[in-house]
């Protein structure tokens, strides 16, 4: 054959496409007439030096399905696996000697294809569009992880993918971008191969340098969208929500590196390319990772990305621009209150207003001027109900501000003012709490009932979802209104509802380290929370294998909403947790389900979870 031309009678090529116009412009476009079918099929001849005549009346080659988008990357490919398993049944049919004989090439993957062959190693062009696929016409699963040979196997694939061109790595950047693809990568079980994939999307050749490095699945999503916003390339796929997940379960647990992260967002607005912003623009509703570009980004590069992904999400900007321009605004009529003659006018301020001026002095919103005179303000200091100061005094933001700005006589002076507020307010609270009926309970008396208390499988979880949500600080709240918060997004992630009975509040309360009968306000919840805390709770379901059938309701309703007794010692605070046959699913928890440690919390929970 590799002396003579290929004779083709006729070509008969067909396209089924669910767009007629995508249809037309692959029939009609430059790959596919008879001229260059020849040179695909001569090509194929000539590279695998084929000595043999092949007679055949028909040839039938299903390609399989092809995206449009990357049809003229695909084709040439396709077509080659699709000639070896027509080429390989031929030789079984026609009992002929072996076809490819001389300077034998790796052999295109297909459904017939074994490892344990010398000469049918593993192709990383046909792997990588194997990982692509949604439905891969060959399923390579078996043939990777069921032989015993695999790790002498993949040795080459590695080296190969070291070598590949850019339209392939693109294509591999792609694939890692969708749970289909990182779920097979996953179940071939073979670290060196993640670390190689790793290595060729960050384009860090250099094996010995990162060969002892762990890579998550979640590393490498971060590495292809670094290699996609590298290069600039288009028609990537749309964002997937399971993939979301992944990274957000990662940070949760604390195991990605944020340097990838930041870099992503760094150079976001110098790419600006509309289809990685879509991701990105997930990513960035994840507060863990906003803080992370607050923290290590310029104020200028911060905003933009807030401009950036919020145009995209017009009732989250309008509502970022809310939320500023309201803490300004109180603020300014604090100021114009203190303007006046007799100063009888201070407006009273309750916790949301509060919890706005604190967020927007923490995201550095507020002119550091204003602070300066919110806090050296004589007038304010002959108000009788300025207690409310105490909390913002505690915001680090706030004291570096008077510790840089102000004298240390005067630092000096409003740190002992606003410490003996807050003794006199401590004082008040005990002397409260004798005067009036009493929260914290003597031991064996009048038990608290509640509704919730299935919350206690969580704990170890909780303090990773505080953090996620910007209320933690070195594992303590952040302020007091941050503990408001979280009581509230405790009762969202088990209800999923925005009004709060006041008898829902009493163990979230305990739980977030303030009295149980704390009366506190309920503040709506952003969406942007609202979804952090579902898809937190999504990724929990997903990690733990007893629950990984239930759906995040199931999971509210048979464990986070289940009835239990509450009672407090001065050593510790007690919950006894109602049995139902679907603790069987608790055998083998992760975690221990007798006792929880909050490390906000000065008492332990002493957990009684019957018959477990």
């Amino acid at each position: 054959m590799a002396s003579e031309p290929n004779l083709l009678n006729r070509i008969t090529i067909t396209v089924e496409a669910n767009n007629l116009q995508v249809a037309k412009k692959v029939l009609h476009g430059s790959l596919l007439n008879q001229a260059n079918i020849n040179k695909l099929f001569n090509s194929y001849f000539d590279e695998y030096n084929i000595h043999q005549d092949i007679s055949l009346e028909i040839l039938t080659l299903n390609l399989g399905e092809i995206s449009f988008h990357n049809f003229n990357l695909l084709f040439p490919n396709r077509l080659k696996v699709a000639l070896n398993k027509a080429l390989r049944q031929y030789h079984i049919n026609n009992h002929r000697e072996e076809i490819i004989l001389n300077e034998p090439i790796p052999a295109k993957f297909n459904d017939e294809t074994s490892l344990s062959g010398d000469n049918h190693l593993i192709d990383a062009e046909n792997f990588i569009y194997f990982l692509y696929q949604k439905d891969p016409q060959f399923n390579l699963m078996e043939v990777i992880t069921d032989n015993k040979n695999s790790n002498i196997k993949i040795e080459p694939l590695i080296n190969q993918l070291m070598q590949i061109g850019n339209k392939s790595a693109s294509l591999l950047a792609k694939s890692c971008l969708s749970e289909h693809g990182l779920q097979r990568l996953l179940a071939i079980r073979q670290p060196a191969l993640l670390q190689a994939i790793s290595r060729r999307l960050s384009e860090r050749r250099n094996r010995s340098q990162y060969q002892e490095e762990p890579i998550y699945s979640e590393q490498l999503i971060l590495n292809a969208l670094e290699y996609i916003q590298r290069y600039n390339i288009q028609n990537i796929p749309k964002p997937d929500k399971k993939i979301i997940l992944r990274i957000t379960a990662k940070l949760n647990n604390l195991a990605l590196n944020p340097k990838s992260i930041i870099e992503l967002f760094r150079q976001a607005v110098i790419a600006n390319n509309p289809l990685l912003n879509e991701w990105l623009e997930q990513f960035w509703q994840i507060e863990s990772i906003a803080q992370l570009c607050k923290k290590h980004l310029s104020i200028q590069q911060y905003k933009n990305l807030i401009n950036l992904f919020n145009d995209g999400n017009q009732p989250a900007k309008e509502q970022f621009s809310q939320q500023i321009t309201s803490a300004n605004w109180i603020i300014t009529e604090i100021f114009r209150s203190l303007s006046t003659e007799h100063h009888k006018n201070l407006p009273k301020l309750n916790q949301h207003q509060l919890s706005l001026i604190s967020t927007a002095i923490q995201q550095g919103e507020i002119e550091t001027q204003n602070i300066l005179q919110l806090f050296q303000h004589p007038a304010l200091y002959d108000q009788t109900d300025t207690a409310w100061l105490v909390p913002l005094w505690q915001l680090a933001p706030v004291s570096q501000i008077c510790k840089k700005h102000l004298s240390v006589e005067k630092y000096q002076h409003l740190s002992a003012h606003f410490i003996a507020k807050q003794e006199d307010k401590n004082e008040s609270g005990k002397k409260s709490i004798i005067t009036s009926k009493p929260v914290l309970l003597p031991e064996h008396r009048l038990p608290r009932q509640v509704n919730n208390a299935g919350i206690l499988i969580l704990w170890p979880m909780l303090p990773v979802l505080f953090n996620q949500l910007g209320l933690l600080e070195e594992q303590k709240f952040i302020h007091r209104q941050a503990q408001f918060s979280a009581v509230n997004l405790l009762d969202y992630l088990i209800w999923e509802t925005e009004e709060i009975p006041t008898e829902r509040k009493i163990l979230n309360n305990v739980l977030c380290g303030l009295m149980a009968d704390e009366n506190s306000e309920s503040i709506p919840i952003e969406p942007e929370k609202q979804l952090i805390t579902t898809q937190w709770l999504d990724a929990i379901i997903t990690q733990l294998p007893s629950w990984k059938k239930l759906s995040r309701n199931n999971v509210r309703q048979l464990f986070l909403q289940r009835p239990g007794e509450l009672r407090f010692n001065e050593q510790e605070i007690n919950i006894t947790i109602q049995h139902q046959p679907f603790d069987a699913l608790l055998t083998d928890w992760p975690w221990p389900l007798n006792i929880a440690k909050l490390p906000w919390l000065d008492r332990p929970l002493r957990i009684d979870w019957q018959n477990i």
